[in-house]
This record gives structure tokens, sequence and C-alpha cells, in this order.
């Protein structure tokens, strides 16, 4: 079971989280007393005299900064141990409703232009985006809206080719739950998600790539310290005074006051960039190491392998952060300006890396995004017992067949399986309040787009060609505007018979139609607007508490069938079963419901 591998992976993420503590605590005491053993060596070696003493004391002082580099290395891997704890709770939470209250909503993402955002719960609290994400960085929350939205609003056959190669990729990741979790834990550190800045990087790799000085002045950076270095060399063996050194040693720093306005547009934005960089790095290096098989992954990864591979620039590139720190230690700095043109040969060095890697700073921040987009694709296969990759058929004729589909949001325990197969016609749904129509077409809009993602869906089996998704289940009035509910009703479904011209496949979901007006006019509206959404190419659900727009199963040029869901009383106890029938609902619960509220 799902939920049993996850236990039993929090229980050993528990238990390394406990052990590098432990190994924190020898650590720490080992440091005291090391430290305390150096002191007193030293004090004996100066009072004594005794160069044994004076040697104990170099030793225990080496065993004192080799603790402190271990003790730092375990404290970064307990960290990394409670992240990864964290991580594999986020899978057990999604086995529950306790999801909800972490991670990225996506509420960003929501825009008037693609309405399916909003109606289908793809964005915004509670909704797909925060079920599936495990994206801790700005490019792979891009990615992975990027990825929930414009597959369907295409649906051309380009959208499933592309949608096929993603299905392989995340398969493979499926395969990879030990690099999916590391992945996951080094992308959501507390410090990661703090100092990640797409600006950062953004300012770094747009930031001056040009020398500000003539190609002929760089021999004197070197010629300089050289001159310098000599000159001290010789005072300090009494071959000359300290004259010729001071005065080079003045210059070097004139040069370096001089070169100021040059310098710092050139070393400044990576004061920022350094503290994004150390948490790419490691993701970087993950993903170049991984024998990907997947055509997808390892287009990704092509770019990260290329000219030495990526975690060796990287490597490159901390070290002359590293040089430009030093701007931050006054004293040091101000001999290495003065002695060795420091800042001169950071911004060399800077220079030199930009003409070989900035141009692949870009496809490397891609991969990190990609590769956090398809492990969150991939959440309902570590979650779910069940789950499908549906078959994306190639066909010119709509269709949508689904087995056992469950909406992806509900808790597994309590959700209740429907299957069904649209093709081109009109499906009526009816059904009383709170019998499930509105989920029911929530769940086939998250199934197409899931599918069109590359991820799996919450069904048995499935198969869907490509579908232009159109919605309209969430509709609000816009005072500024002067929109009414109805009319903003009306521009939906009217973009929906504007597309439809173009004869090119769609799925239309509608929930209670026309719901802003009065039931004469509404019914008359329906029917008008249902006959124009019946044709070859369209698939349109619409559910509603209009028995009226049943009789379309009888109109000769109207191809439409009718479902419903029905519900049961167990004394005044009213109940569901959620469960899809072929057929006109024959019941309705709206004065029973009114009763119970004390209403009527």
């Amino acid at each position: 079971m799902v939920k049993d591998e996850f236990l039993a992976e929090r229980e050993a993420a528990l238990s390394e989280e406990k052990r590098r503590e432990k190994m924190l605590a020898r650590y720490g005491l080992g440091r005291v007393l090391s430290f305390l053993a150096a002191a007193v060596a030293a004090a004996g070696a100066l009072s004594e005299r005794s160069a044994l003493l004076a040697a104990a004391a170099l030793v225990l002082l080496a065993v004192f900064i080799l603790l402190v580099h271990r003790s730092l290395r375990a404290r970064e891997e307990k960290t990394l141990a409670a992240s990864r704890r964290i991580v594999i709770e986020g899978f057990l939470s999604r086995l529950d409703a306790s999801w909800q209250k972490h991670g990225p909503t996506g509420e960003a993402f929501l825009t008037d232009e693609f309405p399916p955002g909003r109606d289908l719960d793809i964005f915004g609290p509670g909704s797909l985006y925060q079920y599936l994400s495990l994206t801790h960085t700005p490019w792979g929350r891009e990615a992975l809206s990027r990825l929930l939205t414009e597959p369907g609003q295409s649906g051309g056959p380009e959208v499933l080719a592309a949608a096929r190669t993603r299905q392989e990729a995340v398969r493979e990741l499926l395969a990879k739950k030990d690099f999916v979790l590391e992945f996951a834990a080094r992308s959501r550190l507390p410090e990661a998600e703090k100092n990640l800045s797409a600006q950062n990087l953004e300012e770094f790799r747009t930031s001056a790539a040009a020398a500000p000085w003539p190609a002929a002045l760089v021999p004197l950076f070197w010629l300089a310290p050289a001159v310098t270095l000599a000159a001290l060399v010789l005072a300090l063996v009494g071959l000359t005074s300290f004259l010729p050194f001071a005065v080079c040693f003045l210059l070097q720093f004139l040069a370096r006051l001089a070169g100021g306005k040059a310098l710092g547009p050139l070393l400044g934005p990576l004061a920022a960039f350094r503290r994004s960089l150390r948490h790419i790095a490691p993701l970087l290096a993950l993903i170049e190491r991984e024998p990907f098989t997947s055509d997808y992954l390892r287009r990704l990864r092509e770019p990260l392998t290329a000219k030495g591979g990526a975690a060796r620039a990287i490597a490159a590139l901390a070290a002359v952060e590293d040089m430009a720190a030093w701007r931050f230690q006054p004293i040091a700095y101000f001999f290495a300006t003065g002695i060795l043109m420091w800042d001169f040969h950071a911004a060399c060095r800077l220079l030199a890396w930009k003409a070989r890697h900035a141009a692949d700073l870009t496809p490397w921040l891609t991969a990190v995004g990609e590769t956090e987009a398809l492990m969150s694709l991939a959440t309902i296969g570590f979650t779910r017992d069940t789950y499908c990759f549906p078959d994306l058929l190639p066909t010119a004729e709509p269709l949508l067949q689904l087995e056992e589909l469950v909406h992806p949001l509900l808790d597994p325990a309590a959700a209740v399986a429907n299957s069904l197969t649209l093709a081109a016609g009109v499906c009526v749904l009816t059904g009383s309040n709170m019998s499930g129509k509105t989920t029911f077409l929530r769940s086939i809009g998250l199934a197409l787009v899931l599918a069109y993602a590359g991820g799996p869906v919450c069904a048995r089996a499935g198969a869907v060609s490509g579908l232009r998704l159109f919605s309209s289940l969430r509709v609000w009035d816009d005072v500024n505007l002067g929109v009414s509910t109805f009319y903003a009703e009306i521009l939906r479904i009217r973009a929906m018979v504007a597309y439809s011209a173009e004869k090119a496949p769609m799925l239309a979901l509608i929930d209670e139609i026309y719901k802003g007006t009065n039931t004469a006019d509404r019914v008359v509206g329906a029917e008008a607007t249902l006959k124009k959404m019946s044709a070859p190419w369209i698939i349109c659900v619409v559910a509603t508490h209009d028995f009226e727009l049943c009789e379309l199963e009888n109109d000769e040029g109207v191809k439409a069938r009718n479902c419903h869901f029905a519900e049961h009383y167990a004394g005044d106890e009213l109940r569901f079963d959620y469960k899809l029938r072929p057929g006109r609902c024959q019941t309705t619960n709206a004065r029973h419901i009114l009763r119970m509220a004390g209403l009527l």
C-alpha cells in the first residue's frame, strides 16, 4: 500500500535525523574538549618552552578545526534529513485533507483568459496545483502552471505528441522515488526557499559581460602584483627600504578606487547571486549525474553535461564569488587590493566565466524548473494505488473514455468512482442538489488537464483525443465593467460557440446553464445553445436542474443523451451514492433541504 511505503520512508528519515543530531552533540563536545586541550598545551608550551607541548597544541588545534568542519557537514545533513522527512509527510498528507494547509496554491496563475483555472480548481487554495506541487523554485512553479494551462488551450496534434514525451518522463520519475525525494528535499530547504530569487539570477545574467578596460591593460594586472611582491620580499630581507613597496601598494589601491565605477556593476550582482547559486548547484548536480532514459529528461540534462558539466562550472563560479566576497573582510581586502589587484583578477575570471557559460544559465534553470514540474505531475502516481496514463489518441473524432474515474482532490478513501465514455454530442446531466453533478464535471476537466500535461489520471484506464477545453462553472459579475452574472456567463458560452465555428475538436463543461435569468428564458436559451453545440467535433456536458432540456434526447436534429445522479432517504435523512446513471433524474430534494435548514 502507498501509505505503508511512505510511513516506512518517514521512519527512516526520522531515524537519520536523530542520528545526525547525536553526531552533532558528539562533535560539539569534541570541539570544546579539543579547544580547551589545545589552549592548555599552548600555555604549557609557552611557559615550559616545550617543543613537544607546542606540537601537541598544533595537533589539537587541527583536531578542533576538523571537528568544526565535520560538525558543519553533520548539521547540513541533519537539515537535509529533516527536509526529506517533511517532503514525505507532504505525500502522506495527500492521503487525507491536510495537504490543503501546506504548499503553494498557484493563486497567482488565475487569469480571466483561462476560465478553467478557477472553474476546475486548477489554481487557488485547495487546488490541483497545490495538491501536485513539489515545486520550490520560481522556475518550477512557472513550469508547472504552464503544463496545467497551455495544452488545454490548443488541443491540437502537437499537444498530444508533447504529452506523450512527458508521460514517458513522468513514468521514469515514478520509478526513481529516491531521486524525487532527494531533489524535493534539497529544493525545499528553508534557506533555499528564502534565498532563491529569479530577480537576482536575472540581474547577474544580464549584468556587464564586456571588460570595462582595454585588453592591453590585462597584463598589468599580473605585472603590478609581481613587482609589489618583489619589492616586499626585498624590503623584508633588508636589500631595499619599504618605500618601493609602499609606492606600489598605493598605486594599486588608487587603481582600485579609480576602477570602482567599472568594477561595481560587474561584481555587485554576485553578492545577491551567490545566495541563489548555493542552492541551485546541488539540484543541477543531481540532474547531471542521474542516468535518465526518457527522451524528455535526457534533453533536459544535455545542457548540464556540455562544456565540462554544469556542476564544474558552478564550482568555478563559486570560487569567483569567494574572491568577490573578500570585500566584506576589510583587513584582508585592504591588503589583497594593495598587493594583488584582487578585484581586477576577480573581474577577469568572472568575465571569462560569463563568456563561456552565461548563455547556459537559462537552460540550466529551465532544467531545474522542468524537473520540478515533472516530479509534481508524478505526485498522483506516488499517492494513489489506482491511476493510469491515458492513451492519447490522434483521431480527429472527439473521444473521452475513462474507467473508474475519481476526483483527484477528494479523499481517496471516500471518493466514488464513475466510468464514462463521451463522444461527439451533448450529455445532459441532471440530479438533485448536492448529488455530485458539479464535482463530476470537474473530475472530467481535471482528467483532461492531467492527461495533456503528461501526468497520471485518477482512473483505472482511459483514452482521450485532442480537445480544446472550455468551461463555465463559476461565473461572477463585475461591477467595474458593468457586467452582470448572467451576461458574464453569456460571454463564456459565446466564446465556446465562436470557437466551434472553427470545427476543431473541443470539450465544453457547463454547470447550471444560464442560471442568472428566469426559468422560461433560461430553457429557451439553453435549448438553442445546446443545439448549436451538437456538432461532430464537440463534446458538451451540461449539468442542469431544468428537466425540459432532457427532451433534447428525443430531438432527431440533436445528438444528445441523458445521465443523472440520484439520492435516497433513510427516514428523514438524505443520502447520496454519487453513482452516475443513464437517463434523466426523476426526483428533487430542494424542499427537503429547505425544511432541514428550517426555512420551510
